[in-house]
């Protein structure tokens, strides 16, 4: 019996070794090959070496570097990119090889805890946080980012298209305003044409302040996205503070805008609420402070579904 019990817990105690992975560390100066805590390597290094179910681990310090991502994880087993101290680990787009602050091209990847830093780079870049498949990958699956700050963007926050089974949770969004030229948008769901589905969205816990356009645009097309329980404040401009975009005759998509507080924000100039067609729920959100609405709605709220606002 006590054989048994033994087996038992050695079966047990390596199914968890498997299951925890490899943690590779990664510092501003790293170098070599052994990414231990005591001996980090580099941030391409770490990424390079990280596989399914394995975790990269930033040392703090300001990085000048942009994140991309190597290779997807598994169900069950992402590959984890955190800051070993919350918001000490700080990527500096000022000095990164790249437009964009972390760019996300493969499956069941989360991202914790960075400074996300465009350090007034406001004439370069696009938004901060790109999911954008690419080669044989046609859709981004099971992306979390949390924790993260996101700030001094001259052109956005976060874009994503042909994504699915996504989480947007506890970040800040600061200053995405810098460029006149670019959008300034907080959220870019979806994209302007009839391209895959973005679809199975969560965006909750977030502040977003210091926007211009719009502080969440639903594009074409869009299913089950769910923006809830954030704050989106001190934004100027643009054609609506929350925004959908045409989407033929849909009238099942199963987007909600709930239970936000949006305030302080200026010149929407076509309502604070623009709805073009694609159905979005808009229910039990706090709306205040709001200068120069032309009108809260831009049409009648029978085409856009319920609207308790």
């Amino acid at each position: 019996m006590i054989g048994r019990i033994i087996s038992l817990l050695v079966v047990v105690f390596l199914g968890h070794a498997t299951a925890w992975g490899a943690s590779y560390y990664v510092s501003p100066s790293g170098s070599g090959s052994t990414c231990s805590s005591g001996s980090p390597c580099s941030f391409t290094t770490g990424l390079n070496n990280a596989f399914a179910g394995d975790e990269v681990v930033a040392k703090n310090g300001t990085y000048n570097y942009s994140i991309q991502t190597v290779r997807s994880g598994s169900s069950g087993n992402p590959i984890v990119i955190r800051a070993e101290n919350r918001h000490q680990a700080i990527l500096n787009q000022s000095g990164g090889v790249q437009d964009i602050s972390l760019d996300i091209d493969h499956d069941y990847i989360t991202v914790q805890g960075f400074v996300f830093d465009n350090q007034g780079e406001v004439n370069r870049g696009f938004f901060m946080v790109d999911l954008h498949p690419t080669g044989s990958n046609s859709t981004i699956n099971n992306f979390i980012l949390e924790y993260n700050i996101l700030k001094n963007s001259g052109s956005g926050g976060v874009y994503m298209r042909n994504a699915s089974n996504i989480i947007l949770r506890h970040n800040k969004i600061d200053t995405t305003r810098l460029n006149s030229g670019n959008v300034g948008e907080g959220f870019y769901i979806g994209q302007n044409s009839n391209s895959p589905l973005t679809q199975n969205v969560e965006v909750y816990a977030n502040w977003v302040t210091d926007t211009r356009d719009n502080f969440v645009d639903y594009k074409n097309p869009t299913r089950n996205v769910n923006v809830h329980h954030n704050i989106f404040e001190n934004h100027i401009s643009g054609d609506g503070l929350i925004r959908s975009q045409y989407d033929g005759s849909d009238t099942s998509s199963g987007n909600k805008f709930e239970n936000n507080i949006v305030r302080e924000a200026t010149n929407p100039c076509c309502g604070i609420f623009y709805i073009d067609d694609k159905r979005v729920d808009i229910i039990g959100n706090v709306v205040y402070n709001i200068s120069s609405p032309n009108r809260f709605f831009n049409k009648d709220t029978a085409q856009i579904g319920r609207a308790h606002v």
